[in-house]
């Protein structure tokens, strides 16, 4: 396939390849993005890019190591609070951002993954408490192994503690 941000993730599979993958409890990397303005001189979709890239070099590294894992489809309809007066940014609201990634969860566990890791390069603080009270409520409220990995800039930016079960903290000069 060409040019495409589907490609290498869990949609160019057969359904017996991940079922396949539940059954060995491969973990999922979950792109977490949005769509949004970046300058005159930028691309809408920069931090989609951005995620699903990080996600793929991940996939990559982890198999270094002979781990498995699968990459979920980029999820792109953001909570954009900082460039949404421009032209072209898709903006959900948060509450609305929460249902549907819950639900995109609860369709991973009911398959059979138990570890999700959620991945996301949009700085717009609400995005990420969006991104922060999806993890807390899936594995609060819905025992869900779901984790927010996100860089230790993004955690002060979003004023995050770093130190909830569902909070993977990483150096940002590891993705930098």
């Amino acid at each position: 396939m060409s040019y495409s941000i589907f490609s290498d993730t869990m949609v160019d599979m057969a359904y017996t390849q991940i079922e396949d993958a539940a059954k060995k409890n491969i973990p999922i990397l979950f792109p977490i993005a949005v769509i949004e303005e970046h300058g005159p001189h930028m691309c809408l979709g920069t931090d989609t890019y951005l995620t699903y890239d990080f996600c793929k070099k991940l996939k990559n590294e982890l198999a270094n190591y002979n781990i498995d894992s699968l990459i979920a489809p980029p999820f792109y309809w953001g909570v954009n609070s900082i460039t949404n007066g421009f032209p072209g940014p898709f903006v959900v609201k948060p509450e609305t951002m929460i249902t549907i990634l819950l639900e995109l969860l609860e369709n991973l566990k009911a398959w059979g993954f138990d570890n999700i890791f959620l991945f996301n390069f949009h700085s717009d603080y609400k995005h990420i408490q969006t991104i922060y009270e999806v993890a807390r409520k899936a594995y609060n409220e819905q025992n869900i192994d779901a984790y927010f990995v996100a860089q230790d800039l993004v955690l002060t930016i979003g004023r995050l503690s770093g130190k909830e079960p569902y909070i993977i903290e990483i150096p940002t000069k590891l993705v930098i």
